[in-house]
């Protein structure tokens, strides 16, 4: 594990969020941190690359978990009860168009970049298994309940905590299937549920 960069990324999203209360610069300060991560761990990274015959299963079956795992919470919990606080937040303002650019945005940088940094710059693939799934449960349970918590209080200290439990089945998914490809795949499926789940409870008229 890269532990400086495991912490500097969320002290980065978590000081620059609470000093400004914005979370526009807070995200580009991340994702800035991030391509430096992913420049540095690049001789490590570029294996990880690679697509085997085993990596469409690892994908398949790691996309259909963390899917389920994310409806989990539904069942039990409504966003709607937090409507008014995440527009308040989030950047787009109650505006369609403002949301698409977001999502956009989320798809074509946010979500590739957090995944190669994290499972591929901060996590060695060599590294102990249980060390690599704790540290990026925790470091990445930290960077998603800073914002999470500023924009939501102790509600969103709470909601950050299947973001850690994902950031951790990622590393173990990673480790076992040495390639970053059932990872990225499965994060860019939940966050098309959650960027679906965000218009339909905050943006949606």
């Amino acid at each position: 594990m890269n532990w400086l960069f495991a912490a500097l990324a969320p002290a980065v999203m978590a000081g620059i969020l609470w000093a400004t209360g914005r979370a526009e610069p807070a995200i580009g300060a991340y994702h800035a941190t991030c391509v430096i991560g992913i420049i540095l761990a690049r001789h490590r990274i570029r294996p990880l690359l690679k697509w085997t015959s085993s990596t469409g299963t690892w994908a398949g079956w790691t996309t259909v978990v963390f899917l389920a795992g994310l409806a989990v919470p539904l069942l039990f919990w409504s966003p709607s009860t937090i409507r008014e606080q995440g527009r308040a937040f989030f950047p787009w303002n109650d505006s369609e168009a403002a949301f698409a650019i977001f999502a956009a945005y989320t798809m074509i940088v946010h979500c590739p970049l957090e995944e190669i940094f994290w499972r591929g710059a901060v996590t060695d693939p060599a590294a102990r298994l249980p060390v690599a799934v704790a540290g990026n449960a925790a470091f990445f349970y930290l960077l998603h309940a800073a914002a999470m918590g500023k924009s939501l209080g102790g509600t969103g200290w709470l909601l950050a905590i299947p973001a850690g439990l994902a950031g951790g089945g990622w590393a173990f998914v990673t480790a076992r299937s040495r390639s970053l490809w059932p990872a990225l795949l499965s994060h860019w499926a939940v966050d098309v549920a959650i960027l679906w789940g965000m218009w339909f409870f905050f943006v949606r008229r």
